[in-house]
């Protein structure tokens, strides 16, 4: 049981990151759905009615700074800590490699790879203030199984396998900034 848990699930508003949130709540989890999408907030409702824990909907933006520092300060607003983050908002363009555009490329890289890179450092953030919190990342079969058409998408989220390993080893033992002297119980986990 995850009572009383907060959990942030970025891309939610259908799909994976739907199934995510909506195993969160089963678990009787705070969930934030968070989706560039205002239909989150529908989506949240109805997953609220069937839950145990409070669910709520966030207009989310993973390509802007901005949108993310808010949402994320709503959320601490709203429950006073985060524990877990699913960075699950992603697409791309599925073409074969030599149809590629510079633009469908920068697409993919933009909202998978870089939307997750400040998902990341934004979240690790709040938890370097709280002294735990736990990320996990989406990424594909796609990266050690291709079936073809998805070389931008790919390298955007073999990039999100290794930006994560290089996270999870930069915070392995980092202790809270705020009282570095504290006994942790729990750690930044990726």
């Amino acid at each position: 049981m995850l009572k009383d848990k907060v959990a942030l699930v970025t891309g939610a508003a259908q799909g994976i990151g739907y199934a995510i949130a909506a195993e969160f709540a089963k678990q009787a989890a705070n969930v934030v759905l968070a989706d560039y999408n205002p239909k989150v907030n529908e989506v949240a409702e109805q997953l609220n009615a069937k839950s145990a824990g409070q669910i709520t909907g966030l207009v989310m933006n993973v390509m802007d700074n901005d949108s993310i520092k808010n949402g994320l300060d709503q959320v601490i607003n709203d429950f006073g800590h985060l524990d877990y983050v699913m960075n699950n908002a992603g697409g791309g363009v599925l073409k074969p490699f030599a149809e590629l555009t510079d633009d469908d490329f920068d697409k993919t890289i933009n909202l998978d790879l870089r939307g997750t890179f400040q998902c990341m450092r934004a979240e690790i953030n709040v938890f370097l203030q709280q002294g735990y919190g736990s990320i996990v990342n989406t990424g594909a079969l796609g990266s050690i199984y291709n079936p073809g058409g998805m070389g931008a998408y790919n390298a955007a989220k073999n990039g999100i396998m290794g930006m994560t390993q290089a996270a999870a080893v930069d915070y392995a033992e980092v202790d809270c900034k705020i009282n570095p002297n504290a006994v942790r119980t729990k750690k930044i986990s990726f």
